[in-house]
């Protein structure tokens, strides 16, 4: 059985590691906090942005597995957790004299500049029209530039257990086919994602890169838009967010992505041309992310988004004061985005 290490053993990484332990593998899981990992995975605290944690790495490992996500959606949050950390570990295991017979990185498919339902598999050409794309791009190069043998697995958008946003508002009949044109999405369930670098490792002959998304390519469906009154209101409290968040880029101590969340959160339900607009602006789109691709935001951001928001209600609704239904209005708006973004994991 071999020895193997998983390099920011998170939502992909556990899953993995708790099929290759039931196979009877060697298994260790590196990460930075102590939190409890699963069963028979063995915890080597380490940090990859923190070099000299880095000679914890166990000796003899046959496989390795980078499965690091970032800590946040910023460019310099994705440099560190990808080019910066796949270097240092690289750097890690030729200081230790390692050679593991390969090392596995799940990278993205947000590598392609491809956006108008075009098929695309491993021959199509990678030009990332984002930082995210552009720096998974990057560490895929770095890997297969090594002594160290390579394969780079690109994951679809990974939902599973705690990333449900998309089928639960399928099954409360929250979305509905747009007819006006047709969109593709790239998906792949956590436990299949892992299931894939689990049959690759058992595989003697690998190709560099390989696609991991669903077989079928699934159409995005698009939410039901309220009546015109709704939108109305919808639509000028996301443009004046947007407004709040540009501030925000130039502002010191401003904050950007909570008004920007919320600009998301209305316009979406206000119009589809907007939401894309805001999705795909070169400016705002990396700051709404990680709550597009994954339905998730951190808990700093959670909490900085409802303040901001509560206090920003709270001084609309004072000036509004003699027209009640306007209040009544904002307050359900301010109550709608709490109850969402405390109901993302």
């Amino acid at each position: 059985m071999a020895k193997v290490l998983i390099a920011g053993c998170g939502y992909v990484g556990c899953a993995l590691g708790t099929m290759l332990v039931a196979d009877g593998h060697e298994v260790f899981g590196l990460r930075r906090s102590p939190d409890a990992l699963p069963s028979g995975i063995k915890l080597v605290k380490a940090d990859l942005t923190l070099p000299e944690t880095l000679g914890a790495v166990p000796s003899g490992i046959d496989t390795i597995f980078y499965t690091a996500g970032a800590s946040g959606s910023t460019e310099e949050g994705y440099r560190e957790a990808y080019v910066d950390g796949m270097g240092r570990l690289l750097h890690a295991l030729s200081e230790l004299g390692e050679r593991p017979r390969r090392i596995f990185f799940t990278s993205s498919t947000s590598v392609y500049e491809q956006r108008r339902g075009e098929w695309v598999d491993e021959e199509s050409h990678a030009g990332p029209s984002s930082f995210r794309g552009d720096i998974m791009l990057l560490t895929e190069r770095l890997m297969l530039a090594g002594s160290i043998p390579g394969t780079v697995v690109r994951f679809g958008g990974i939902y599973g257990p705690g990333r449900e946003r998309l089928v639960r508002a399928v099954k409360d009949g929250k979305v509905a086919v747009r007819n006006d044109e047709t969109h593709f999405t790239n998906r792949i369930h956590r436990d299949d994602a892992a299931g894939c670098l689990r049959y690759l490792m058992g595989q003697d002959e690998l190709d560099d890169i390989y696609l991991g998304v669903d077989h079928e390519a699934a159409e995005r469906a698009a939410k039901v838009l309220p009546g015109p009154v709704r939108r109305g209101v919808y639509f000028a409290v996301g443009a004046t967010s947007v407004v709040l968040g540009v501030i925000g880029i130039f502002v010191p101590l401003w904050p950007t992505t909570c008004f920007l969340l919320l600009a998301g959160w209305c316009v979406a339900r206000s119009s589809h041309r907007a939401e894309r607009w805001l999705h795909e602006n070169r400016f705002f789109g990396r700051y709404l992310a990680d709550y597009r691709e994954r339905g998730i935001i951190s808990p700093r951001i959670r909490l900085t988004s409802v303040v901001t928001l509560w206090l920003f209600i709270g001084v609309s609704a004072f000036f509004l004061a003699s027209r009640l239904w306007a209040v009544v209005l904002l307050l359900l708006v301010a109550g709608a985005v709490t109850a969402h973004l405390y109901s993302l994991p």
